[in-house]
């Protein structure tokens, strides 16, 4: 009597390896896109905090103060002297099809950096320039923006893009 054994996987194990696999992956995923989400949150919170910084800095020196924002070269900033970069995945840039800017959507995006220069000036009677900075990600899933608008006392804005601008609460 020859016995015969069948080698290989039936079809109800492969379906569960194969949905399991397809649930792992969606999970990355998901949690890759978690991450650069929280990055962008953490460089757009950290932009907010050195313009208040310069703000502050040049209304108690009586001068003015200048942050520079590198759009071509590294994405990211300077000022006084500190050179800062954008997480590597992070950078200054719109998603296509975005209306902005924050405050009154009615254009469709083009530029990321709609203040003068590519610089954000801050001056001694608390003026800001006005203007907006965009952060998005590699894969333009996630958009943020830094605003600053026209008005005798400025202030800055934290927008998030979800299907429409979302004020961001202060922290």
């Amino acid at each position: 009597m020859i016995k015969v054994t069948a080698q290989g996987f039936t079809l109800i194990e492969l379906m569960v390896v194969l949905a399991l696999a397809v649930l792992i992956f969606s999970l990355v995923m998901q949690s890759r896109s978690l991450f650069h989400e929280t990055f962008i949150r953490s460089e757009q919170d950290l932009l907010y905090a050195t313009c208040l910084y310069l703000q502050q800095s040049a209304m108690a020196t009586n001068g003015e103060r200048t942050l520079t924002l590198h759009e071509d070269n590294g994405h990211g900033y300077t000022f006084d002297g500190t050179v800062r970069c954008l997480y590597p995945s992070i950078r200054f840039g719109v998603i296509p099809g975005v209306k902005g800017p924050p405050s009154a959507p009615t254009k469709e995006l083009k530029r990321s950096i709609t203040f003068k220069k590519q610089c954000i000036t801050f001056y001694p009677d608390g003026i800001i320039d006005a203007g907006t900075l965009y952060l998005t990600d590699d894969q333009h899933t996630h958009l943020y923006a830094l605003s600053s608008g026209v008005g005798v006392v400025s202030h800055l804005r934290r927008y998030r893009y979800e299907g429409g601008w979302q004020l961001r609460a202060e922290s």
